[in-house]
């Protein structure tokens, strides 16, 4: 295929999978149809089954991505990376993301109650999947978040004797607070001094996540 129709096959994806957002957002997951993707997106029913198999895939594809984004995976992945040289520094950079415009107005819109709705909605529903798959995406950020903190464990910017684990979920349980509390309104006076409060998490996490002795 030529890289222009490679391209322009990349934008039609965009266009589908930005409208379905949209749509989710203002009707739901169950009251979007693939008609109405297509419509939205200036597309047909075929441009659709070529990029998804069917309206399970695109959904699955498209809260992949969501989530990938604002969970900011990218910054996690090269804070755990091997030879990081301050892992530390990382960690902090992935939580202070959270506190930036694009995540905060994710936090605040229709979307992300959506997703909120999925995860914590009924474990019987059809919705099941699009869980699990969420909640893959949530225990991959935990152990990225674990071997960062081993990564400065080893570069010295931690206690040798941290319980990795407790300190990870504790960082975790932080962001998924401050995330929750941003949801619901109660962060404005949180977020403009966010960056003093990372920073008063990460100087006394060595200290409260060390391994107890025996």
């Amino acid at each position: 295929m030529p890289r222009r129709s490679k391209e322009e096959a990349e934008r039609t994806r965009e266009r589908i999978l930005e409208a379905a957002q949209r749509l989710f957002a203002e009707k739901g997951i169950e009251k979007t149809s693939l008609s109405g993707i297509a419509d939205a997106a200036g597309v047909t029913r075929g441009a659709i089954y070529w990029h998804f198999k069917d309206k399970a895939e695109l959904t699955s594809a498209l809260f992949g991505e969501v989530m990938l984004k604002f969970c900011y995976m990218e910054d996690l992945e090269a804070a755990a990376r091997d030879g990081q040289p301050d892992p530390l520094g990382m960690i902090r950079k992935w939580l202070l993301r959270h506190s930036l415009n694009e995540s905060l107005n994710f936090l605040s819109s229709s979307m992300c109650s959506v997703l909120g709705n999925i995860v914590f909605g009924n474990p019987d529903d059809r919705n099941y999947g699009l869980r699990q798959q969420l909640r893959e995406i949530s225990d991959r950020q935990l152990c990225l978040v674990r071997a960062a903190m081993e990564g400065a464990v080893r570069a010295g910017q931690l206690p040798e004797n941290l319980d990795v684990q407790f300190a990870a979920e504790c960082m975790r349980s932080f962001i998924i607070g401050y995330c929750n509390c941003v949801r619901m309104g109660w962060a404005q006076h949180l977020t403009p001094r966010f960056e003093s409060l990372v920073d008063g998490v990460l100087a006394h996490i060595g200290s409260v996540a060390v391994t107890r002795q025996p």
